[in-house]
């Protein structure tokens, strides 16, 4: 894993941050564009005030869902790392190598070891 790659990964979480909050910010903003149109709509405002502020509020709206939809997709710093390290683990040839053996006298030691810890012996 290169210094860049290690650097995205960890700064996953803070994008993902950025996006929340900036979908914060742009859903508060379309809902003052909202209620400057319904505003002007109701006060008998000119056709092109209304009209500015409805190009206005869907476009808000727009980059609200571009956020959000952003925010969702971006995983987490966890995520990524699952997403990275467990097929390595998973394709590596050493670990198919484990002899059945050392996995059973590793069950029986953890067996043993919750025994004791529950007190069962």
């Amino acid at each position: 894993m290169t210094n860049w790659q290690m650097y995205w990964l960890l700064m996953l979480d803070n994008i993902q941050k950025v996006f929340i909050v900036l979908t914060l910010a742009l859903g508060s903003g379309s809902l003052a564009a909202l209620a400057c149109w319904g505003t002007a709509g109701s006060d008998g405002y000119e056709p092109k005030i209304i009209k500015y502020w409805k190009k206005m509020a869907f476009r808000v709206m727009s980059f609200c869902l571009l956020s959000i939809i952003c925010a969702g997709f971006i995983p987490s710093t966890k995520q990524m790392a699952a997403i990275i390290v467990v097929p390595k683990i998973v394709n590596n040839e050493h670990i198919k190598e484990i002899p059945q053996n050392l996995i059973r006298l590793c069950d029986e030691w953890i067996k043993d070891k919750t025994k004791k810890l529950k007190g069962e012996e």
